[in-house]
């Protein structure tokens, strides 16, 4: 089972995520027009409250948000890009 380690708030709504499996990654959380769960997170200041939550596996706010850590690692690894060489 796949669980978030470390969580670790960017810029415009985006977050570093480590994951058990050694995978880190980078993912926006685009939180406008998502519904009344993720309203607070449209101020910045509240989105950058997001805490790994060690019960669950994933990351949740302080509003109770939650997020599906397969999720999250399917949506980093669609979005991974290896550095370039050479």
């Amino acid at each position: 089972m796949i669980t978030v380690r470390r969580v670790e708030p960017l810029g415009d709504y985006r977050l570093q995520l480590s994951f058990s499996d050694g995978l880190v990654g980078e993912l926006e959380i685009d939180p406008r027009g998502r519904g009344p769960m993720f309203e607070p997170l449209v101020d910045r200041t509240y989105f950058r409250t997001v805490k790994v939550s060690r019960a669950a596996g994933t990351i949740v706010w302080p509003n109770g948000l939650d997020l599906a850590p397969e999720t999250l690692h399917r949506r980093v690894l669609a979005e991974y890009r290896p550095a370039a060489t050479g």
